[in-house]
């Protein structure tokens, strides 16, 4: 879009502690990406603020590499983009975070991604599912399981044990929860209580899933990205 880096430029000077703002995008051809695409765009749109980005960096990537604009000076602080296999934007983002940057998005589509069968995205062995789990894993190992906290891992399905495969010895015991309610005590999910050393790593790809989640533990006095986090 002819006005997205004067939008940007302008964001930036206006928050002078904004590191990273993006903005949001649209998807064409409309014949050439399936649901999955979709639902990756509608979850990416509606994250613009810092903390909305910050908690959801373990899910996928939340802020399109393309669409966004940087500050030099905090990209230098964490030596730039990095190559280790795996998506280079997504441990960008991690990394910045991990540094204290602040994340933003402008709530324009103001980027126009073309889908095509042949991208980096659809091809590139970067990109493979089991990759971004050790991206996760990585960042898991550097944030709440660092120190040799162990896990209480929670969820359903295949997602579940290819996570607790993935995490390993690091995992203290798996739970897995169907629907959990919000804040009926009758079919509350039982087992899923943490407190130090433990931290509940929630496995859940729906983000109505992990809202209902997140009420539910910070109703009972749990901090977010401290003593559960979530993946997918």
């Amino acid at each position: 879009h002819r006005e997205r880096f004067a939008a940007q430029v302008a964001r930036l000077d206006a928050e002078p502690d904004l590191d990273v703002v993006g903005s949001r995008l649209r998807l064409f051809p409309s014949g050439a990406y399936g649901e999955g695409m979709r639902r990756w765009r509608n979850w990416h749109d509606s994250l613009l603020t810092h903390e909305d980005i910050r908690r959801e960096l373990l899910i996928d990537s939340p802020v399109a590499h393309g669409c966004v604009m940087l500050r030099r000076e905090a990209v230098e602080r964490v030596g730039g983009w990095h190559e280790h296999g795996w998506a280079e934007d997504l441990d960008l983002w991690i990394r910045l975070a991990e540094s204290g940057a602040r994340f933003g998005k402008l709530a324009r589509v103001l980027y126009a991604w073309r889908q095509h069968e042949r991208s980096s995205t659809r091809q590139d062995a970067r990109y493979a599912h089991e990759r971004f789990t050790a991206l996760k894993v990585a960042a898991l190992d550097r944030g709440v399981l660092s120190g040799g906290r162990r896990a209480l891992l929670v969820g359903t399905g295949t997602s579940l044990g290819r996570w607790a495969e993935a995490l390993g010895p690091r995992v203290e015991r798996t739970v897995e929860v169907k629907q959990p309610p919000v804040g009926a005590r009758a079919g509350e999910p039982l087992g899923v209580e943490t407190r130090e050393p433990h931290v509940l790593v929630l496995v859940l790809m729906a983000p109505a899933a992990r809202a209902r989640w997140r009420r539910y533990l910070t109703d009972r006095g749990h901090t977010e990205m401290q003593d559960f986090i979530f993946v997918a």
